[in-house]
């Protein structure tokens, strides 16, 4: 009986011992917080689709720093040519040199969640789908930009 003890004992602490992790020395101190990395104007092209047909037009991203703290920024998207003028608030993460940039509600500036990324070359991405309703029809569109700092 002592035994059995002895060994469901042994077996107890390796199952503890096997299953603890060490501490990861490789944690990266950044100089500055994500939403103060994001920061600046990025000008590029943006693409508008509806029903299989994209119009294009040139357009900018600006992020600029939030007053809610270091991973938050601003961001507004513009292009008279293709009437889109929207800004929300981003949260901002490093992600390996770069930025990625998220807004999961659908009740912020562009009524719509939307991702993007910001490289480490310079240059920003992001995509999204927004549903518009005009009386009792519903109209999907796309969105798109492709720009550099």
């Amino acid at each position: 009986m002592k035994i059995n003890k002895l060994i469901y004992t042994l077996i107890a602490v390796f199952a503890t011992v096997a299953f603890t992790a060490c501490n990861d020395d490789n944690t990266t101190i950044y100089e500055v917080s994500a939403g103060q990395g994001i920061s600046g104007e990025y000008t590029g092209e943006w693409s508008k689709t509806l029903d299989g047909v994209t119009e294009t037009a040139q357009g900018t991203m600006v992020f600029t720093t939030s007053d809610l703290g270091g991973n938050f920024a601003n961001i507004t998207v513009t292009s008279a040519a293709l009437d889109i003028d929207m800004t929300s608030v981003v949260n901002v993460t490093h992600a390996n040199g770069d930025y990625i940039f998220t807004n999961t509600k659908d009740t912020n500036g562009f009524g719509t969640s939307f991702m993007g990324r910001v490289y480490a070359d310079g240059s920003a991405t992001i995509y999204f789908v927004k549903v518009v309703k005009s009386g009792r029809l519903s109209y999907t569109y796309t969105f798109g930009f492709d720009g550099r700092k």
